[in-house]
C-alpha cells in the first residue's frame, strides 16, 4: 500500500509567495502561510487569509547536502547499509584510530565495516 500523507506537525510564517503546486489563489496572498510536515519528511504549503484558501500539493523531501561530515545512506539488500561520508583529513585520521581498535577487538558484533579510500 502507498504512503498517505499526513500532516504531524505544522509551522505557521507569513506569507512568501504562492503555495508550491497550487493554483494560484490571489485572494489568498498576504496573509499567513501554513507549513505541514509529514512523518516521511514531505511538506505541503496552504496560504491562508482567513477568508480564501490557496492549498499546495506535498512535496518529497530534499534530500541532505553532502559535505565533510555529512552522511549518505543506501541500502542494497535487507539489514545491510552503506554509508558513505566525506571527511575532512583530521576527520579521516580519527576514523584511523577508531578502525584499528575495531580491528584489535574493540568492537564486536553486529557492526562489520570496511574502510575504502577513494
Amino acid at each position: 500500500m502507498a504512503h498517505r500523507h499526513k500532516a504531524e506537525r505544522t509551522e505557521t510564517r507569513g506569507y512568501q509567495g504562492t503555495a508550491a503546486g497550487a493554483y494560484e489563489d490571489r485572494r489568498a496572498h498576504g496573509g499567513v502561510c501554513h507549513v505541514d510536515f509529514c512523518s516521511c519528511g514531505a511538506k505541503r504549503e496552504t496560504n491562508s487569509t482567513g477568508r480564501h484558501v490557496e492549498r499546495g500539493t506535498w512535496q518529497a523531501a530534499e534530500p541532505p547536502k553532502r559535505g565533510p561530515g555529512r552522511p549518505s545512506l543506501t541500502g542494497e539488500a535487507a539489514g545491510t547499509v552503506q554509508l558513505t561520508v566525506r571527511l575532512t583529513r583530521d576527520q579521516t585520521a580519527r576514523l584511523d584510530e577508531i578502525d584499528e581498535a575495531h580491528k584489535l577487538g574493540g568492537r564486536a558484533g553486529a557492526v562489520r565495516w570496511a574502510i575504502d579510500r577513494v
